[in-house]
């Protein structure tokens, strides 16, 4: 289950990596998309429920921002704040010790580089 995990996690950074290769915020989305289900899947594998959740709802946030930037809109900032009450949410369900604190902060951060 392990090894499993870590492949899955390799292939997920090589989404990642692709995706800063991409010039269209729209495909960035796309393939960062990809990314984050593989890293939920992976954090599920190795029983860091904080990460897994945090990523899953992060895929889901990706695609309604593609949504909007595939149509040349800008993202609401209600979705900015839900996305972020819903991430403090996911922490006070999941939290197992100070270290469940970093995936869902990581998290926030990175919804508000892309809202940017």
């Amino acid at each position: 289950m392990f090894l499993m995990a870590q492949i899955i996690g390799i292939i997920a950074i090589i989404f990642w990596v692709l995706s800063i290769q991409k010039k269209k915020k729209s495909s960035i989305l796309i393939f960062q998309v990809i990314a984050m289900t593989l890293y939920s899947i992976q954090f599920l594998m190795l029983g860091a429920l904080s990460g897994a959740v945090s990523d899953f709802i992060g895929s889901f946030k990706n695609i309604i921002f593609y949504k909007y930037t595939s149509k040349d809109k800008g993202i609401p900032i209600y979705h900015i704040i839900l996305f972020v009450l819903i991430y403090v949410l996911i922490l006070f369900f999941t939290y197992q010790g100070l270290i469940s604190v970093i995936p869902v902060l990581i998290s926030c951060l990175y919804t508000f580089s892309v809202y940017s």
